[in-house]
Order: structure tokens, then sequence, then C-alpha cells
């Protein structure tokens, strides 16, 4: 059964990883954001070179710069590979700069949690769905609260 994007609440700031697949089913007035993994020149690529998402709250195309090919990853999680459709914390930090006002960030498809790690880190408040047990697991190992280390220096 094709995705139908009809369920979706696209009156709030929305962004749909892979919607160039079912375009044709989104209104015409959002903008769309490229992330450019930046391949190394003679690199054979097992994933395309980027990826696109439409968006109801830019107006003209963005592009984000960030090498995510395989093992050859920039930032964080490199080399770790959480999620088949993994994203990287840096670009959805990105992305949720665009939408200061969002009270709350929904990840209704939430994968590993990167959406919600960076939501943490821009000091928002998240929700996140996940169908695969491992994969809350994961998010919820990601999300944990960490330790603040405190250097001591003798006066």
């Amino acid at each position: 059964m094709p995705f139908d994007p009809s369920f979706l609440p696209i009156h709030l700031p929305t962004c749909l990883w892979g919607a160039n697949f079912y375009a044709s089913r989104l209104p015409d007035q959002g903008g769309w954001l490229c992330w450019d993994k930046r391949t190394i020149d003679g690199l054979k690529v097992r994933s395309s070179e980027c990826e696109f998402a439409w968006t109801n709250f830019v107006r003209s195309p963005k592009v984000f710069r960030f090498m995510w090919s395989g093992a050859f990853r920039d930032g964080e999680g490199r080399g770790e590979h959480l999620h088949p459709t993994q994203k990287p914390v840096e670009l959805m930090a990105w992305i949720l700069r665009m939408i200061p006002d969002a009270p709350v960030v929904v990840d209704p498809f939430m994968g590993s949690g990167a959406t919600l790690v960076a939501a943490k880190l821009e000091g928002r408040k998240a929700i996140g769905i996940e169908i695969e047990e491992r994969y809350c697991e994961i998010a919820a190992k990601r999300l944990a609260q960490g330790v603040l280390s405190f250097d001591v220096t003798p006066s």
C-alpha cells in the first residue's frame, strides 16, 4: 500500500524525509531541504549521495552538506550504524534551528533517536515514536542522562 501523508498534521511545522517519492500527494507550497552527503571522489557509494525532505516552513531550497557514507562520517556516531535510515544529529539540529518557536518536536518515525538527541542538545522538548523495540532501546541509551564531571584543580 502506498504511503498516504493525509494523516499528517501538516498545518504544523513539518519535515518529511523521502517525500520526493510521494511529492504529488503533498501541498505544492512546501520548500525542500537537501542533505548532501559529500561523498569522497572515487569512493564507491552504496547509498544515495543526497536525500530530500519536504517542509512547510522554508520557502526556498536549502542544502546541508555533511559527510555520511558508510564508515566515512563527520560528527557524532562516526562509523556507528544504529539504524538503516539513520540521520546525523547535526542535520536534525540544523532543521530544529529553522523552527525555533515550535514548543515540542515530534518524530513519529524515531528510529535510533537522532531527532530527539538534537532536540535535547537544542534545549527542546521532544516526543519520539518507534514501532521496533530494539530501536527504542538504542534511543533511550543515547538519551540517557549524562554525568557531569567537575574538574577540581587544587588552589
